[in-house]
């Protein structure tokens, strides 16, 4: 039985049947201050799926992504300074450099899951919604030749 995916929405946990998927959390690390960055440790959870160097790729480029977002630049400061003295409607017609990097980072994601973690039972789904407080993995607990 193939699994219907809606195109464009890897990322969406609505997808996903929850009786039908584990859920592996990595939780923010708050060492290096505000800036969002998710703990690099490779969870044991993810042994019997995945390799190490997968998950090391996939999570250093969210981690980036996030960086990119919210690092204090000249940009940024420009943007919000326009944003403030228009009363935000600057952001009605142009994208911020944290929005398109946000935009970046859920296209990473579809195109990882796609491309390497779908047909291995495994899917990463975007942090945006649950605030950044943590990256949320989903593991197909069946997995086998349903999918």
């Amino acid at each position: 039985m193939e699994e219907k995916i809606v195109e464009g929405s890897t990322t969406n946990p609505a997808n996903y049947p929850p009786d039908e998927w584990a859920e592996v959390r990595i939780d923010r690390d708050y060492s290096t201050g505000i800036i969002p960055k998710f703990d690099e440790t490779f969870p044991p959870a993810l042994a019997e799926r995945i390799t190490e160097g997968e998950y090391m790729k996939t999570i250093t480029a969210i981690n980036r992504y996030l960086y990119d977002a919210e690092k204090l630049s000249f940009l940024s400061i420009l943007q919000s300074c326009i944003g403030c003295a228009t009363f935000f409607t600057y952001y009605l017609v142009f994208n911020g450099r944290s929005r398109n990097n946000m935009k970046k980072l859920d296209e990473f994601l579809e195109s990882e899951n796609k491309n390497v973690y779908h047909n291995k039972g495994v899917i990463w789904l975007n942090p945006l919604p649950n605030g950044l407080l943590y990256m949320q993995i989903l593991v197909k607990e069946d997995f086998g030749s349903n999918i």
